[in-house]
């Protein structure tokens, strides 16, 4: 634990120290011991969309590549399966051939000691980008209904191995950045989404990393001004995928509310 905690101290100074060089600137407009001996072998099962892919940051600087290296504090030898694919749903997740089905191929292996995950964003992040309340709440049943498939195909696989989800940040287009009453409105938006995704990952006992928090939580100034320094969306070409900064940030998020998997 002592390994993860410095990893996880090393991310934070990271990201308040880039965030803080930013806002300084002008800106633009563990599994249960079963019957038989465990595997020796330890792998770290990445699945989700363009955020584990790594979009955003350059190769091995992906927040599934950092939590990644925290977990060697603990586990040396641990692997690494990333099996993201951006612009995933929770609908195409559950697709014959996907990654879903690799990861249950993976996790019968038993040498799968942690599961992370983020999806959902695909669903009804546009709905909030367009403080579209009505969009939304046609998205969540379906979102609700995969995601519990999701997590109830992963217990059948391997019903011990630790899972950790994640909720999602705003990324605020530029149009939006000056009105605090429009990012107000998106961010009540999304925090549906939210809501659902943590109800669902409630049911299996799977503790949801605050990425949300980590990009400003609900408040309309602090969400920009994380935008502005953990994505690109206050540059002259926005774009809602973390940078390394933001990578950095959502990996903090995870490391610190990771069970022990040593």
């Amino acid at each position: 634990m002592r390994g993860r905690a410095l990893a996880l101290a090393a991310l934070v100074s990271v990201a308040t120290a880039c965030s803080a060089e930013r806002a300084a600137e002008p800106g633009p407009g563990t599994p249960s011991s079963p019957a038989t001996p465990p595997s020796e072998s330890a792998t770290y099962l990445a699945l989700g969309d363009s955020l584990a892919a790594g979009v955003g940051a350059p190769a091995g600087e992906g927040y599934v590549d950092l939590v990644h290296a925290g977990l060697r504090e603990e586990l040396p030898d641990v692997d690494l399966l990333s099996f993201g694919v951006s612009g995933e749903t929770t609908s195409s997740m559950l697709t014959p051939g996907g990654q879903l089905e690799r990861a249950e191929e993976a996790l019968r292996s038993g040498e799968v000691r942690l599961v992370t995950i983020d999806i959902g964003a695909n669903d009804g992040l546009g709905c909030a980008l367009a403080r579209d309340k009505a969009c939304v709440e046609g998205t969540l049943d379906a979102v609700r209904a995969n995601l519990a498939t999701v997590l109830e195909r992963i217990r059948t696989a391997d019903p011990d191995v630790p899972v950790v989800g994640t909720d999602y940040y705003l990324p605020v287009p530029p149009q939006l950045q000056d009105d605090p009453s429009q990012v107000a409105a998106a961010l009540e938006v999304l925090q549906r989404l939210n809501d659902t995704l943590a109800d669902v990952y409630a049911e299996y006992d799977v503790p949801v990393a605050p990425v949300s928090g980590a990009f400003g939580g609900r408040d309309p100034a602090l969400v920009v001004e994380r935008n502005c320094a953990y994505t690109s969306m206050c540059s002259p070409a926005p774009d809602i995928h973390p940078n390394p900064r933001g990578h950095a940030a959502i990996a903090g998020a995870l490391l610190a509310v990771l069970p022990d998997v040593g």
